[in-house]
C-alpha cells in the first residue's frame, strides 16, 4: 500500500510539472504574439506618421498620449530619410521617441536575442535537449542495442530481454513530459501481462526454453544418415540409367550389325563383321559388368547405412532418455534425499527424547529394575501391537 501510496505521489508531482510547463509555454506564446503585433503596427505608424512644417518630428505612444520625457536629442538626419518639401538649416535636430527610431539589422538582432533568452529561454531547452527529441530517442535507442549485445547470443525466449525492454520504456516515460502519464499507464497493463503469462507458464517449459540448441545430438546423426541414404539411392538410380543406356546402344550395334550382314554376301567381310562384332560384344559386355558391379557397391553400401539407422532408432527408444526427464528425475531424487535425512535427524532426536522419558519416569516411579523392565516390555509390546 505504501509503495503505491508513493507511486501515486509521484505521479501527481509529474502531472504538476507537466501542467506547469504547459503554463510557461502558452505565457510565452502569448508574449511574443503580443512582441510581433506591436512591432508591426509601431512600423506602420512610424512609415504614416505625420511631418510637423518645422521640420520637427513628434510620434504619439501606442496608447495615444505624447510623452515629453520620452524624447531625446538624435543625431542630424538627411533630408532623404526626413522626406519633407521645406529645406531644414544646416544645424537643425530632429526629436522623437527614442523607441520608435527607425531599426537598423544590429538592433533587430539584439531585441531577438534577448527576447530568445529572456522569454522563451531556448539556449536551457538546449542543454536540457527538450527541443531535438530525435536525439533522445538516438539515445534510447543506443542504449537499448548495447543492452541487447550484452545478453548471450541463443534463441527463444529470454526474462533478462523483456526486463532491458522494460527498463528502455521506463526512461522513455521519464524523458517524455507531456505523454508521461499515458506511457506509464501503458506500461504498468504490458507489466501485468508479462506477469501474468510468465506465472502461467510451466517449469518444464522454462527448463525446455533454457536448454541449449545443441542439445539433440542423436536426433543429427539421423538426419545425417537419411541424407546418406538419399544420396546413395541418387546414385544407384544413375547409374541404373547408365546401365539401361549401354544396354541399348549395344542392341542398337547388334541390329545395325546384322543389317550389313544380310546385305553384304561375301565371307570375308562377314568373317571381319563377325569379329568386330565380337569386339564390339566383349567391350560392352565389360562396361556393363563394371555398372553391374557399382551397382552392387552402391546396394551394399545403402543396406549398411540402414542397417545402421535402424540400430540407431532401437538404441534411442529403448536405451536413451531426453534430457528433460533425467533433469526432473534428478530434482526428484535430490528432494528425496534431503526428505530421508531430515527423517534421520528427526529420528535422532527422538531417540535421544524417549532416553530422557525413560530416565525421568525410572526416578518417579522408584522401583526395582525387574519390574522397571518389565513396565517397559509391557509398554513396547502394546504400541507394536497398535502399530
Amino acid at each position: 500500500m505504501e509503495a503505491k501510496v508513493e507511486e501515486a505521489k509521484v505521479e501527481e508531482a509529474k502531472v504538476e510539472e507537466a501542467k506547469v510547463e504547459e503554463a510557461k509555454v502558452e505565457e510565452a506564446t502569448d508574449a511574443l504574439h503580443s512582441f510581433s503585433i506591436k512591432t508591426r503596427l509601431q512600423q506602420l505608424r512610424i512609415e504614416e506618421r505625420p511631418e510637423s512644417t518645422s521640420g520637427e518630428l513628434l510620434s504619439i505612444d501606442l496608447r495615444g498620449v505624447l510623452d515629453m520625457t520620452q524624447l531625446a536629442k538624435l543625431r542630424k538626419a538627411k533630408q532623404e530619410r526626413c522626406a519633407v518639401s521645406s529645406m531644414v538649416e544646416q544645424d537643425s535636430c530632429l526629436f522623437s521617441l527614442s523607441h520608435e527610431d527607425g531599426l537598423t539589422w544590429s538592433d533587430r538582432l539584439r531585441r531577438r536575442q534577448r527576447f530568445d533568452t529572456q522569454v522563451l529561454g531556448t539556449k536551457d531547452l538546449t542543454t536540457r535537449k527538450c527541443l531535438s527529441g530525435r536525439e533522445a530517442a538516438k539515445q534510447h535507442e543506443h542504449r537499448l542495442q548495447q543492452a541487447l549485445r550484452k545478453l548471450p547470443a541463443g534463441g527463444g525466449p529470454c526474462r533478462e530481454r523483456l526486463a532491458i525492454f522494460s527498463e528502455v520504456f521506463d526512461d522513455v516515460c521519464d524523458g517524455s513530459p507531456v505523454f508521461g502519464s499515458v506511457l506509464r499507464e501503458i506500461k504498468t497493463e504490458y507489466d501485468l501481462y508479462m506477469k501474468s503469462l510468465l506465472f502461467s507458464q510451466s517449469p518444464l517449459q522454462d527448463k525446455s526454453a533454457c536448454t541449449p540448441f545443441g542439445a539433440s545430438t542423436e536426433a543429427r546423426k539421423l538426419k545425417d544418415a537419411a541424407r546418406q541414404v538419399l544420396l546413395l539411392e541418387q546414385e544407384a538410380r544413375s547409374s541404373l540409367e547408365e546401365n539401361d543406356s549401354i544396354r541399348r546402344e549395344y542392341e542398337d550395334a547388334q541390329a545395325k550389325a546384322l543389317v550389313d550382314q544380310k546385305e553384304d554376301g561375301r565371307g570375308s567381310e562377314s568373317c571381319d563383321t563377325g569379329q568386330r562384332d565380337e569386339v564390339a560384344f566383349s567391350e560392352v559386355k565389360q562396361c556393363e559388368l563394371s555398372s553391374i558391379a557399382q551397382v552392387e557397391a552402391k546396394r551394399q553400401q545403402v543396406w549398411k547405412v540402414w542397417n545402421e539407422v535402424q540400430s540407431l532408432q532401437k538404441d534411442i527408444r529403448e536405451t536413451m532418455v531426453s534430457t528433460v526427464t533425467t533433469s526432473a528425475l534428478e530434482n526428484c531424487i535430490r528432494d528425496s534425499e534431503e526428505e530421508i535425512l531430515n527423517l534421520a535427524a528427526s529420528n535422532v532426536l527422538l531417540l535421544k527424547t524417549n532416553k530422557d522419558l525413560e530416565q525421568n519416569v525410572s526416578t518417579f516411579l522408584k522401583v526395582s529394575e525387574e519390574t522397571k523392565t518389565r513396565a517397559w516390555e509391557k509398554i513396547r509390546t502394546t504400541l507394536n501391537g497398535h502399530d
